[in-house]
């Protein structure tokens, strides 16, 4: 049996595009691209911050498609995209003059982690918060 295969950089397009493990599954679905293939573009077509993008989505640890987000305590619900928090994070960080030193020493004073792609959800977003209320 022969299938046709995106081509790799159509591929590679559509994976970077996934801010949510959810979006990587269902791009998988829908593509019939196989996990050993994922792989294989990871490991010999990625750039390094791809592959950081790539593994973080990969180790992210959301919770099921139909799991509704949770109220703020002023009611309203608030999503963000994988992507949006990294970057916003970057931003704030260079707001406050932190180099990647000072954010490997906060990460692991406060979590044991060396590495913003190892938090859960709840502590990425509880880092960014931190961040934005720092002077």
């Amino acid at each position: 049996m022969r299938r046709v295969i995106p081509p790799i950089d159509s591929t590679k397009e559509r994976i970077l595009a996934c801010s949510t493990k959810n979006d990587l599954i269902k791009l998988l679905a829908t593509t019939g691209a196989s996990e050993p293939e994922i792989n294989w573009l990871r490991e010999n077509y990625l750039t390094l911050a791809e592959k950081a993008h790539l593994e973080l989505i990969l180790s992210s640890t959301q919770g099921n498609l139909f799991h509704q987000p949770e109220p703020t305590p002023r009611g309203e619900i608030v999503e963000y995209r994988l992507s949006e928090i990294i970057e916003s994070i970057d931003e704030e960080m260079k707001r406050l003059g932190w180099g990647k030193e000072q954010g490997i020493k906060h990460l692991m004073e406060k979590y044991g982690k060396r590495s913003r792609i190892h938090l859960s959800d709840n502590q990425l977003l509880e880092f960014w918060d931190y961040l934005k209320s720092s002077d």
